[in-house]
């Protein structure tokens, strides 16, 4: 790549596509232009009030196989599918008390990533793989 920017500008061109091939596009994707807040490869921001995301890649992402990065965006994106499921689940922690709610949600979290996991393999072969050249 040339340069930062127009990496970025590929990279959002490429989620877009992808998201567009996954049934997402109704929703507006902005890909931010920092790396991930831990040692994930993506995290993605769903809101719970608009079909909007905020996605992020690990700084290595460039350096993965295309296979790989493939896998990513498209784990991130279906995320938007389930994001539902966490407003009714954050909907009973008022209910709960605290101690056995942070149980709860963290069996839940783990559950819902697996799931997510499981679509994204599935879902991976209706999404190009990428080329930044």
């Amino acid at each position: 790549m040339a340069s930062d920017t127009s990496y970025f500008s590929a990279l959002s061109r490429y989620v877009r596509a992808v998201a567009d091939a996954i049934g997402l596009r109704d929703y507006e994707v902005e890909v931010e232009h920092r790396p991930t807040s831990d040692n994930s490869l993506g995290e993605c921001d769903v809101s719970a009030y608009r079909r909007s995301l905020r996605l992020r890649v690990c700084a290595e992402f460039r350096d993965l196989d295309p296979q790989k990065q493939r896998h990513v965006i498209v784990h991130e994106l279906v995320h938007a599918h389930f994001s539902g499921l966490d407003s009714v689940i954050r909907g009973v922690e008022r209910w709960m008390p605290e101690s056995a709610f942070e149980m709860f949600y963290e069996s839940y979290d783990r559950e819902q990533e697996r799931g997510v996991d499981a679509v994204a393999v599935c879902l991976c072969n209706a999404a190009p793989l990428p080329v930044w050249d």
